[in-house]
């Protein structure tokens, strides 16, 4: 296998695309640049990106506060922008990238002709950035400095992730973004509702026979998105397909599933928000422990022990406690933890009733079929950003959890309660 295939199957691409782009093209070098990204888990494993606890004193730090919404803003901003802009283009431009109003171009029409699930779920991204990006930043006491390259490297990748994002849940992202096999699975399986439905009707409640009822009032959209997305080799016949990101409304409100990942998602944010509320608390006051024993107080000579630490000197010099309450009590980074929860539960909710994904091998499928299956799925997982964005979270993040772990006991030695881990319960 050359070289080229053999990227194109890691990447799980149907074609790399080439100069002059189109914006459907911009989507894909989007794509494949944020695949790279959990490549630099072993770069963030060995340097610390320079802020919070990690952050140095340099003529380039920036205001914490500031450079957090300046590098948390652009997400929430592409995703509305996106998902209420009509689908991609597949024809290129006189110029090598397109115009922005080819990639962006949102109309409150567009987004209601949305399916009420990608509507819910959209709702569900913006309320976690407004959040994250404006009222975080607000209510936060001083956050510690922050080296330039930290908001420069989060807008870039807050950037993509907005434009990946609003285009999956918008029904934009171009079909030869996905690996071939997903376009096989969403053929046949609109041949077989089209087979159940009568002529575009809604009898049946399949994806097809819902997307047809929708075409006239949408002004066409999804038979646009069709025309944008199928590769030519397989446009055939008159079928019309949906962009893949779109959910059927009928059996997403009945799925179990669907719940399942809207209650993960809430259950997640609010993890999330809470422990990020603690330590919030331990910047706007002292922390002090009781002693319970009197030989403590007979060696100590008073009552309490502070918990803070002075890390740094002069101007840079900060304060630092040990995070109690909630799920602090077994890792040293909850917050983490319960935003991965909040975004994996996304992604369940945003994919399980998709259908792109290959057939899954039986358990008791000889082993090469059994693999075949797996890598299959797997491959269409790893070009949704739905789930793409979490896995990423998860491998910038973790690393930082075990040298933030290990921070806080290299920091506070035996005050550090020794049952924590760092990030995962009971295990790491």
């Amino acid at each position: 296998m050359s070289l080229f295939k053999t990227l194109q199957s890691l990447f799980g691409i149907s074609a790399f695309p080439g100069s002059p782009f189109s914006p459907a093209e911009v989507y894909t070098l989007c794509l494949l640049t944020f695949k790279t990204w959990p490549l630099l888990m072993p770069v963030v494993s060995f340097v610390n990106a320079p802020h919070g606890r990690f952050s140095i004193d340099h003529l380039l730090n920036v205001n914490g506060n500031l450079g957090w919404f300046l590098m948390e803003v652009p997400s929430p901003i592409l995703f509305i922008l996106s998902v209420a802009s009509p689908p991609l283009s597949i024809s290129p431009t006189s110029t090598t990238f397109p115009p922005l109003s080819t990639l962006v171009n949102p109309s409150l029409s567009t987004f209601l002709s949305l399916p009420s699930p990608n509507q819910v779920l959209a709702a569900l991204y913006v309320i976690h950035y407004l959040h994250r990006a404006v009222l975080s930043p607000l209510r936060s006491p001083k956050r510690s400095p922050m080296h330039i390259s930290v908001p420069l490297s989060a807008i870039l990748f807050n950037v993509i992730n907005g434009f990946l994002m609003g285009s999956w849940i918008g029904g934009r992202t171009p079909w030869s973004a996905l690996p071939p096999s997903s376009l096989t699975v969403a053929l046949a399986a609109s041949n077989l509702s089209s087979k159940k439905s009568s002529a575009l009707g809604m009898k049946a409640g399949g994806l097809l026979g819902w997307l047809g009822g929708k075409l006239s009032q949408s002004e066409g959209r999804l038979a646009k998105l069709a025309a944008t997305a199928v590769p030519p080799p397989l446009a055939t016949g008159s079928l019309s397909l949906p962009g893949p990101g779109m959910i059927d409304p009928q059996r997403a409100w009945s799925s179990p599933l669907w719940y399942l990942g809207l209650a993960g998602w809430a259950l997640g944010f609010a993890g999330n928000v809470y422990h990020d509320e603690i330590l919030m608390d331990l910047r706007r006051k002292p922390v002090t422990v009781k002693q319970s024993s009197s030989a403590s107080k007979r060696a100590e000579g008073e009552a309490s022990l502070t918990e803070e630490v002075s890390v740094g000197q002069g101007t840079q010099a900060r304060k630092y406690a040990i995070p109690r309450g909630g799920l602090y009590k077994s890792i040293s980074y909850p917050n983490y933890f319960c935003e991965w929860i909040e975004w994996f539960s996304y992604s369940l909710a945003a994919l399980h009733l998709l259908p792109i994904f290959p057939p899954s091998a039986s358990l008791f499928s000889d082993p090469t079929t059994l693999v075949q299956s797996l890598r299959s799925n797997l491959s269409v997982m790893l070009s949704t950003p739905a789930f793409l964005f979490p896995l990423v979270e998860v491998c910038v993040m973790l690393p930082r959890a075990v040298n933030g772990h290990r921070w806080y006991i290299e920091t506070f030695a035996d005050r550090y309660p020794k049952e924590r881990k760092a990030v995962l319960p009971g295990l790491l």
